[in-house]
């Protein structure tokens, strides 16, 4: 078994204390055991994001015209084949960017009154 001696902020300290104890119990090792699971759940998270590479589409009408691995290198794909940028929808397969994130413009339909 290994062992880290770490500096954190107080309130975090505090934090993890609280919800520790709540959920495991103010026994010994309810701590260690709550630092083991969010540094294993942090160690799965990271790996994955670094083996596991960002991928974009354009989608023009119900045909994927172009694959990338970057914007930019979609941009140059889309150029390359002489298609507008304007004229394509452009996605990703990554779940960061998928969560309920629009970019663009919002158009509000706003009726003008006269003062």
């Amino acid at each position: 078994m290994g062992i880290l001696t770490i500096s954190i902020n107080d309130k975090i300290e505090k934090a993890l204390r609280e919800t520790a104890y709540k959920i495991y119990g103010a026994k010994k090792g309810s701590l260690s055991r709550a630092l083991e699971e969010a540094i294993t759940l942090w160690v799965n998270l990271k790996s994955k994001k670094i083996t596991q590479k960002r991928r974009f589409y354009a989608k023009k009408g119900d045909t994927i015209v172009a694959k990338a691995t970057s914007l930019q290198e979609l941009a140059g794909k889309l150029t390359k084949l002489n298609i507008s940028l304007h004229d394509v929808l452009i996605f990703s397969d990554d779940e960061d960017i998928k969560k309920d994130r629009y970019l663009g413009l919002k158009v509000v339909d706003r009726e003008l009154k006269d003062k």
